[in-house]
């Protein structure tokens, strides 16, 4: 069954490659031209077998540091950090439109932030975008606008927006590449670590495996990189996390070799709107229910009803984001709700606040 998931990734069409700063750029800013000139090559060998390839590049910030050397811009504030990406992001874009160049391939910037894809409009508009790019036969290469995001609109790290974008485009595959050469086993101790091949479902024992790190240079770590699976399992995609450094990765990835660690996807991925609500990190309000509404919500199906709130958190209108708790405290799922705050902290307690063919549901 395990060689047949790995075998599997040889039909893979459309592919997210995700690369975390500390793959891109050695620890003084200067991009590692040794790792990223074999990747570009790579990339070009799986587009002219007819694969569609989205680039999630991370590395904004660390380059603009180094262009901002001797100037005044202090990185411990947010706004100084924004600069230093807007900064970055230039020479980020102009170092990989030079790599591609040499392949014969045309690149598109595309930036992103939680805030715009909060809305179902736009989250079609940047799905449309980007189907236009790879069926014109450019590479979009996606970052998070780091120049404008602040903490309550940012995705948090890449690890977590290759997921979205990848739910987006509804790639088969997402491919996480970092310095590590994928999950690794740490239960006896550091030196006799080995690499975990197949990881079937993202449960809380594996986070229990790895420490909460942070990859240097950027802002996720193995954890982080644990969500970002588990989220893309839910949309139906595949994901590989391995080493940048390994020659020819990528081709081993899709040649279905034995590298990295291979977390499958989920038989029952989610479908249009509920994929939106699932991929969506942000949220207008909360919704506080009683034990009845969990329990017909997650044993019958049926739609959330307002005699079920116990109490409505946030301000937020009609079609907003919400997200639903449960009398535990954890957060159940989310949906769009019919009704405003206003109404439902005033009203009289009658009628859906959640349709449930507009309600995501967590397992």
């Amino acid at each position: 069954m395990k060689q047949a998931q790995r075998e599997s990734l040889v039909q893979s069409k459309r592919i997210i490659v995700k690369l975390g700063t500390s793959s891109i750029l050695h620890s003084d800013g200067r991009p590692q031209g040794e790792v990223l000139l074999p990747l570009a090559r790579q990339i070009g060998q799986l587009r002219q077998r007819g694969l569609e390839i989205v680039l999630v590049s991370s590395g904004a910030v660390g380059m603009g540091r180094m262009t901002a050397a001797g100037s005044r811009i202090d990185p411990k504030h947010l706004s100084s950090k924004q600069a230093l990406a807007a900064l970055g992001q230039v020479e980020l874009m102009n170092m990989w439109r030079r790599l591609f160049e040499l392949m014969g391939i045309g690149v598109a910037q595309v930036l992103l932030t939680r805030q715009e894809l909060s809305r179902r409009e736009r989250y079609l508009n940047a799905r449309n975008t980007l189907s236009t790019l790879l069926n014109a036969g450019i590479l979009p290469v996606v970052n998070e606008n780091d120049s404008v995001a602040t903490e309550e609109i940012r995705f948090g790290d890449n690890d977590i927006l290759s997921a979205v974008v990848g739910s987006l485009v509804e790639a088969d595959l997402i491919v996480n590449l970092t310095r590590a050469k994928g999950l690794m086993d740490l239960s006896q101790g550091q030196e006799e670590a080995v690499v975990i091949s197949d990881v079937q479902q993202v449960d809380n024992e594996l986070f229990e495996l790895v420490a909460p790190d942070i990859s240097a240079g950027g802002t996720g770590g193995m954890a982080s990189k644990l969500h970002a699976a588990r989220e893309a399992a839910r949309y139906g995609a595949s994901t590989v996390i391995a080493s940048s450094e390994e020659i020819d990765i990528l081709l081993k990835i899709l040649e279905g070799r034995q590298v990295g660690t291979l977390f499958w996807p989920t038989e029952q991925p989610l479908r249009g709107k509920k994929r939106w609500l699932a991929s969506s990190t942000m949220v207008s309000g909360s919704l506080l229910i009683d034990k009845g509404a969990q329990n017909a919500l997650l044993r019958k199906g049926s739609s959330l009803l307002e005699v079920g709130v116990v109490e409505v958190l946030g301000e937020f209108g009609i079609g907003d984001i919400v997200s639903i708790t449960g009398p535990d405290g954890a957060e159940l799922g989310r949906g769009l709700s019919d009704k405003s705050s206003t109404e439902l902290k005033t009203g009289e307690r009658s009628g859906v606040v959640i349709h449930r063919n507009n309600l995501f549901l967590r397992d």
